[in-house]
């Protein structure tokens, strides 16, 4: 058998030369009447933080602004100063606010939607490592009215309305993001189906239809963490609603390249799909560590949700591509190209692409692969 050194002439290309991608981790997260004396309820937060590395988080039911400070000093700021929260409403006692990572992200402007119960806090931020193409984008943090009487549910759909009168304000590439913990019962309900299918600039749910307290439905669901009651307030009655969001203006899931919905990423934090009616530290946990379980069920009533969104970053570096050194190949094996420790410095490997740029032809298998392969041709000794 010929034995001879093989040159490996494939060579590695990326499609991300000009600009890479990076990911933002966007938590929602209801605190259960959070204030600056909830100290011991912070530590399981902090857990739960720890556990997620959110970049943003909306929150509910922050009962004062020492609320906010409480969580930044003993949760986000413990090991950082890269934290800091945003404006809280001044007329209620439960409010919707913010904690984003200023690392990361410019807090430009905020705006307060007035409503008949709650205002609903609206942030607009800009990435600052993104490229001139990526917008800014406003993301809302909403609590409507709970509990499921008629009226209740008018009352929600009169909330959300005065957010799709926000909105009809604005122009078609206007991006924004609508969390929070809406209270609604089932995807048939008026408030709901507002806020996807009649906004003036689409709000798209990224895991949609729903019913309560079916445990088809179990993985969506965001309420309760508990089926006994603990004496911060919450409430028990086991997992079986979907309460709380992450919707996303169209801009993220179809439209728009520079900055989009991750496919894939939208969890409920320590749902594992194994608990319909039932606590969260029932018996094991297969999403989450048990530590993390524990901290869920102490910290609040609601599981906290997580997405994220992939932008387009601003471009310093060249990717760098490495694909392999030579090999000592027999005709007629085959040899296996690994680019598995090519990286982008400035975030995330688009695609990859294996040309052939000298020797012998060879035909390249899975050439946009991680890994691809061809086979050693014949070749002369002067080759």
């Amino acid at each position: 058998m010929r034995m001879g050194t093989i040159k490996q002439v494939p060579i590695l290309i990326l499609f991300s030369f000009l600009y890479g991608q990076d990911t933002l981790t966007i938590m929602n997260y209801n605190v259960l009447r959070f204030n600056g004396n909830t100290t011991v309820r912070a530590k399981h937060i902090k857990s739960v933080v720890d556990f997620v590395k959110p970049d943003i988080v909306i929150l509910e039911e922050i009962e004062h602004q020492s609320g906010i400070d409480l969580l930044l000093t003993d949760v986000f700021n413990v090991d950082s100063t890269n934290f800091m929260g945003g404006p809280l409403p001044s007329t209620q006692w439960m409010k919707n606010g913010i904690i984003y990572n200023q690392s990361k992200l410019d807090l430009t402007s905020h705006k307060f939607v007035s409503t008949v119960l709650r205002d609903i806090s609206g942030y607009t931020l800009s990435i600052k490592n993104a490229h001139s193409n990526v917008s800014p984008f406003t993301i809302f943090g909403a609590h409507l009215k709970a509990s499921d009487t008629q009226d209740d549910s008018d009352q929600r759909w009169l909330e959300a309305k005065e957010l799709y009168k926000y909105i009809s304000q604005m122009d078609s590439n206007y991006h924004y993001i609508m969390a929070g913990d809406f209270n609604v019962y089932g995807s048939d309900e008026p408030a709901y189906k507002l806020l996807v299918d009649s906004m003036s600039v689409d709000l798209e749910d990224p895991i949609g239809h729903w019913v309560r307290n079916e445990s088809a439905h179990v993985e969506k669901f965001t309420q309760s963490t508990r089926t006994t009651q603990l004496n911060d307030g919450g409430a028990s009655g086991g997992l079986d609603d979907r309460f709380d969001f992450i919707l996303f203006s169209d801009h993220f899931t179809s439209k728009d390249p520079d900055m989009k919905y991750l496919e894939g990423s939208y969890k409920v934090i320590g749902n594992d799909g194994n608990h319909f009616n039932q606590s969260i530290v029932d018996g094991g946990n297969s999403a989450v560590p048990d530590s993390i379980a524990d901290a869920i069920y102490l910290a609040s009533d609601h599981y906290p949700i997580v997405t994220k969104v992939v932008f387009t970053s601003k471009s310093s570096t060249s990717p760098v591509a490495h694909a392999g050194g030579d090999m000592m190949a027999a005709i007629g094996h085959t040899i296996t190209l690994d680019g598995s420790k090519s990286y982008d410095p400035n975030g995330s490997i688009i695609s990859y692409n294996w040309n052939q740029s000298s020797g012998p032809a060879v035909i390249i298998q899975d050439s946009t692969a991680t890994k691809a392969s061809f086979i050693v041709p014949k070749v002369n000794r002067t080759s």
